[in-house]
């Protein structure tokens, strides 16, 4: 039997024995393309090529590349645990032609790999072709000689049929395509959509002959060369060789699973979906944690949050009700730490990050039965029994409650949940997600004025800010906003965290302010506003906003300083997952789960001061092999894609990183570095900002002015301003513990227990009002009341402008006879718009409609006679 393991071999050794180059696996979080959240096809890394805007470094490559898909164009988030076949996370083996073979080399090899590596019998394999693809089909018929009657024809885009024509996205690279596919009853009469709906016949490898640009109006642009791009999905082609229907049956998720049977004792069998859906949703997980997400709110970060949530919802299903899924790492890692050893190196890290999350989600899923309950308590005031699909939406997209589960709690109430409803909501959110979702590509659509063929652009800038003969090689103009591309630059684009550099480029009686510049494959883009003249083909030159650029660089360089430094004081754990790099400041996000403590920041500063003092060489090694760089132990920054040469920056013997960014000559250009913030950005993850130079001096001579200020108004010295604070704080203490005291002995007086308790049943309730009384002084009080009260409940509200706070306490008799101040307290507080609970003899909560609480009185005196 084959395993995971060796199948990747096979193909990776297949085609480079073929002449092709083996590339690795690029992350799943894209780092250079604004058009995609996540990694979803081997072709993804090499999309410049496909648009002609980079020239490839090869001819033929080959990779396994790690991919998620669970948002945008294709998202199979919906699907997992319906069939064996779908997953989030999932390997592509990819081979790619950039403009050198075609359509006949690419089926020829596929058939070959197929059936004599793989040794699949060919009576077993089908295959697809789009609608009127006549050379693919020749190509089936006669030179592999597949019967004719196995080759089908599919897609219409024309009318909206996608079938069989591929694309990465909503736009960019796309064309048509050829599946080969399994059938595994071959002898079994059928037609392929009879083979399609019933699991006999399952797609293995997609062959993409890549011809088109997609704009985002769907128009269709022929790419300046035909390319090939395949992907033969691992996980399906190993259930084909390991003679098994469902992907999750291979050697790739058996110890996933096993170990969640272990957790949760409850037979695979009797929970097939809920079993596949976890065991897929870590391995999400664990990659986009490893290659730098986290979860959080937004972005990338918030389909992660989805899934992780989806997968906790479905534990929930096997009574796992606290923290399970990070115990699932150590398997995984176990099955996948052969071809991807960051995974191995990262675990400790992708644990804790899934641990504090999964704890985060289990407090959320508790708020969301609160607001569940206040819905059901208002349905019920009103005599309604149609549970909102608002409220479900709600429940669903900020509790993370699938409807499912909505719907079965609400049957347990006597209730039914409007379906129509939430699904409106729902299609609502999916428009809002594909709106936000429309990243702005502009750099490599629209129409340009092309005054040359060449895609290339010469950086000239870490020598020069000056560059005397610069030409025209396109541009595009609305009104006095431009963008322009030259042969060669001094302007520093946009990559690595570092921002883009301003200036200015002139020309006889035309002068452009720059404001902008990024990089579209292998050309740079200048975007500005022409001042003076209009653009024609001339040569222009242009100078760098030196100042700027010299503040840049001493921030870069300082990125370097603090990284190596967090590393040293915090951990190695501490990885970067994110960075800006701009004039006025610097800001790095790494991976850590606890706020720096004081001193930690304050070695942190005091290393990269240090070395700051030291003055030490900047050195610079341009355009050097990548393996040479690796045994000099340069370090990959995040955010940086790196080809086979590079470029490294060292800073004396003490940091060695791969860059491509500008920087100082010496560690003194810095001049001093303050950290001026520290805190979460989301689970798992820090931010640190700090400033250097002049920043820096004007950061602490704003302190120092506020320190001396505040110790003026205290009437002493900097010096004693410490002490000063500590004797204000202390008689602000005392003043506080009199001013409760005194609070105290009012409510006393103004309560009268014999005159104001009401009767019900052989309870005795009170009801006190007051205003501006915090929660902790109205337990005080219920706790004196309590103590003088028989069979008693006492509810207390304090009113604070538009809002109030309140308290409902029970004595320890009523307790023992049933009275649970908790549950009564969540029963009433829909009637004044607020919330709460608690423990049996004490229950805290807050509302919004004062007005409500004597009718929530009433329904305690109601409830109460009922006990």
């Amino acid at each position: 039997m084959i395993t995971s393991v060796e199948l990747r071999r096979l193909f990776l050794d297949f085609f480079k024995k073929n002449g092709h180059k083996v590339v690795s696996s690029s992350t799943v979080a894209p780092l250079d393309d604004p058009t995609l959240l996540f990694t979803n096809a081997g072709m993804n890394q090499f999309k410049n090529i496909f648009l002609g805007l980079e020239k490839p470094g090869f001819k033929r490559t080959c990779s396994v590349q790690k991919c998620i898909r669970a948002s945008g164009k294709h998202n199979d988030l919906e699907d997992v645990g319906k069939d064996g076949r779908h997953h989030t996370f999932f390997e592509m083996l990819g081979n790619w032609s950039f403009g050198d073979y075609y359509k006949k080399e690419a089926i020829e090899w596929a058939w070959v790999f197929v059936t004599q590596v793989l040794k699949l019998p060919p009576e077993a394999l089908w295959v697809s072709i789009y609608k009127d693809d006549e050379e693919a089909y020749d190509l089936w018929l006669n030179n592999i000689g597949i019967k004719k009657e196995r080759i089908v024809r599919l897609g219409d885009i024309e009318n909206g049929d996608e079938g069989n024509f591929w694309s990465m996205g909503e736009t960019g690279p796309c064309g048509p395509c050829s599946e080969v596919l399994y059938d595994y009853v071959p002898n079994k009469s059928k037609t392929y959509d009879e083979g399609i709906g019933n699991g006999d016949i399952a797609e293995l490898w997609n062959l993409v002959f890549m011809e088109f640009n997609r704009f985002p109006d769907g128009g269709l642009e022929p790419l300046p060369e035909k390319h090939i791009d395949t992907g033969l999905g691992l996980e399906r082609t190993l259930a084909v060789l390991q003679g098994v229907r469902s992907n999750y049956e291979t050697d790739l998720f058996i110890p996933i699973i096993q170990e969640i049977e272990k957790i949760s004792a409850m037979p695979v069998e009797d929970h097939l979906v809920t079993y596949q859906v976890i065991s897929d949703h870590i391995r999400s997980l664990a990659f986009a944690i490893t290659d730098g997400v986290v979860p959080s709110n937004e972005g990338r970060g918030y389909v992660l949050r989805r899934i992780l949530r989806r997968a906790v919802r479905h534990g929930k299903l096997l009574n796992l009700n606290e923290p399970f899924l990070h115990n699932l790492v150590e398997p995984l890692v176990g099955v996948m730490k052969n071809p991807y050893k960051e995974l191995y190196e990262s675990k400790k890290s992708i644990k804790n990050i899934i641990f504090n999350e999964e704890e985060l989600f289990f407090r959320t899923l508790d708020r969301g039965l609160t607001e569940f309950d206040k819905t059901v308590e208002r349905l019920k005031l009103s005599k309604k029994k149609v549970f909102p699909g608002k409220e479900a939406f709600i429940l669903h997209d900020t509790y993370g409650f699938p409807y499912d589960l909505t719907e079965l709690m609400a049957m347990e109430k006597g209730m039914n949940v409007n379906r129509h409803e939430f699904e409106k909501e729902m299609e609502l959110q999916r428009k809002r997600a594909k709106q936000e979702s429309k990243f702005k590509a502009g750099y490599d659509q629209g129409q340009w004025e092309v005054l040359s063929k060449d895609r290339i652009t010469e950086f000239t800038g870490y020598e020069n800010t000056k560059q005397e003969v610069m030409k025209l090689v396109r541009y595009r103009s609305d009104n006095k906003e431009v963008l322009l591309v030259f042969n060669r630059t001094p302007f520093y684009a946009e990559a690595g965290g570092q921002v883009g550099d301003t200036g200015y480029i002139r020309a006889e009686g035309i002068t452009i302010r720059v404001n902008d510049v990024k990089r579209a494959g292998d050309m740079y883009i200048h975007s500005g506003v022409i001042e003076e003249g209009e653009i024609i083909d001339t040569l222009y030159s242009g100078e760098v906003d030196i100042g700027r650029r010299k503040r840049i660089m001493a921030n870069h360089t300082a990125t370097h300083l603090l990284h190596l430094a967090l590393k040293e004081v915090v951990g190695s754990h501490t990885t970067q997952a994110g960075s800006l790099v701009a004039p006025e400041r610097l800001r790095f996000d790494f991976n850590h789960y606890n706020p720096l403590k004081d001193e930690e920041i304050e070695r942190i500063e005091e290393m990269v001061n240090g070395v700051i003092f030291e003055n030490l060489p900047v050195q610079i090694y341009n355009d050097i092999p990548i393996k040479e760089a690796r045994n000099m132990g340069a370090v990959a920054l995040f955010g940086e894609k790196y080809g086979e040469r590079v470029r490294v920056v060292k800073v004396g013997d003490i940091s060695t990183e791969l860059c491509g960014g500008t920087h100082v000559e010496y560690t003194g250009n810095i001049g001093f570095f303050k950290i001026v913030k520290e805190g979460s950005i989301s689970s798992g993850a820090r931010r640190i900002e700090a400033v250097t130079g002049m920043e820096s001096y004007q950061c602490m001579l704003k302190n120092e002015k506020l320190l001396n200020k505040a110790a003026d108004l205290l009437r002493t010295s900097p010096d004693g301003l410490l002490q000063q604070l500590k004797k204000l704080m202390a008689r602000i203490d005392e003043l506080e513990h009199q001013l409760k005291k005194g609070k105290k002995r009012d409510v006393g007086g103004l309560v009268d227990i014999n005159k104001e308790t009401v009767t019900a049943g052989e309870y005795n309730l009170l009801q006190v009002k007051l205003e501006d009384y915090t929660t902790d002084e109205m337990r005080e009080i219920s706790d004196s009341i309590r103590s003088k009260l028989e069979m008693g409940i006492i509810f207390i509200t304090s009113l604070s402008k538009k809002k109030f706070s309140c308290v409902l306490a029970a004595t320890e008799d009523a307790v023992s006879k049933g009275v649970h101040a908790g549950n009564i307290l969540k029963k009433i507080a829909p009637i004044f718009n607020g919330s709460g609970g608690g423990r049996p003899h004490l229950a805290q909560g807050g509302g919004t409609n004062p007005s409500g609480i004597d009718k929530a009185f009433e329904k305690l005196i109601e409830i109460v006679k009922k006990m």
